[in-house]
């Protein structure tokens, strides 16, 4: 039994060369005397230009839906960049921080060392209760100082 091929419900876009501009003049001229022995018509020759060139530009943006993955895409990623930039900072004040600390304990050790070394005293004597915090340094801060000194560090 024969079939006949159905009719192809084709969706047309219609495309004006003004004469007025070069490169619609050039195209014009190529389409007009297009050499149908090469290629099957000019509607194909047309499909397969565009194809070209939308392969050539990867699809970047061409089209609105390209472009607004594309904006999602960098939205996602500056998040992420975001998030990543931020941990990095916590991390950093938070090393600063605790060198920070440190240094601050391990000088008042060493004062309250160098106080000690001075008054003849040993750690372990009740009379180091004499040592008092300098008035920039407070009491808790002195006390794990004081604390840490006595345990040898």
């Amino acid at each position: 039994m024969y079939r006949m091929k159905e009719k192809d419900k084709g969706v047309y876009h219609n495309v004006r060369c003004s004469m007025s501009n070069k490169q619609h003049v050039e195209v014009h001229k190529v389409l007009s005397d297009l050499n149908l022995d090469i290629f099957k018509s000019k509607n194909q020759f047309i499909i397969d230009a565009i194809e070209y060139y939308i392969k050539a530009l990867n699809q970047e943006d061409l089209t609105n839906t390209a472009a607004m993955e594309h904006i999602r895409a960098g939205q996602k990623e500056s998040k992420t960049d975001m998030e990543s930039m931020k941990k990095e900072i916590i991390s950093e004040v938070t090393l600063a921080v605790q060198t920070s600390v440190i240094s601050l304990l391990m000088t008042e050790i060493a004062k309250i060392k160098a106080e000690a070394y001075r008054n003849n005293q040993s750690f372990e004597d009740d009379e180091e209760d004499d040592i008092e915090p300098e008035s920039t340094v407070s009491k808790t801060v002195f006390s794990v100082a004081k604390e840490l000194a006595e345990m040898g560090v």
